[in-house]
């Protein structure tokens, strides 16, 4: 499934200087947050970088291209 999300990657954002903490801090939130729901989804992003996070102008923060994750083996039921 393809989505157009609109906003600059992070690396756009970090190329233009140091980002506030105040601002760094609720998009490294968001981050983690994804990360942990794909996780728990049991798949492993593999390419995290800030070319593939978008922040968009509501501050809402995406994390693109899972082309290249892996889905974790699940435990063994016994």
């Amino acid at each position: 499934m393809l989505v157009l999300v609109e906003g600059p990657t992070l690396a756009d954002r970090i190329s233009k200087g140091p980002i506030p903490l105040d601002e760094a801090l609720p998009i490294a939130k968001q981050i983690v947050e994804a990360l942990e729901a794909a996780h728990e989804a049991a798949v492993i992003h593999r390419d995290l970088k800030p070319a593939n996070i978008k922040v968009r102008e509501d501050g809402t923060v995406k994390v693109l291209d899972f082309g290249l994750v892996q889905a974790l083996d699940p435990a063994p039921v016994r």
